[in-house]
């Protein structure tokens, strides 16, 4: 278990290097709506892997990069559909937010995952 955090941690700060390791105030991925959400994410990711042994931080790094180009975590605004627009700094660590980003970010990857599979990815 230890080894699979590793390695989704490593792929995280990794694609999403421009807000890794900031303090929260500077950046919502090292805050509690960040770090909770793709937690959730990550539940989903590694729930596809089917290749015997442990996925690598690569597997994850792929992945990942699906729902980077939504991502807000350090500027900009975050579009939730809906006409739900938040900047990026309004999320808070509370459960309505990281619902919020958490729902958005799953449906971005698997939406983005299956067209994929389908040769259809806006990507």
């Amino acid at each position: 278990m230890l080894e699979i955090l590793k390695a989704y941690w490593t792929a995280a700060s990794e694609v999403f290097a421009e807000g890794w390791g900031l303090p929260a105030r500077k950046s919502r991925l090292m805050h509690g709506v960040g770090i909770v959400s793709l937690g959730f994410v990550m539940d989903a990711i590694a729930d596809r892997f089917d290749e015997g042994g442990l996925p690598t931080d690569r597997f994850f790094a792929e992945d990942l990069e699906l729902i980077a180009p939504v991502c807000r975590w350090t500027n900009g605004e975050w579009d939730f559909g809906g006409g739900v627009r938040r900047k990026w700094n309004e999320l808070k660590n509370l459960e309505k937010d990281i619902q919020l980003a958490a729902n958005h970010l799953l449906r971005h990857y698997r939406t983005e995952k299956m067209a994929l599979i389908r040769g259809t990815s806006q990507g």
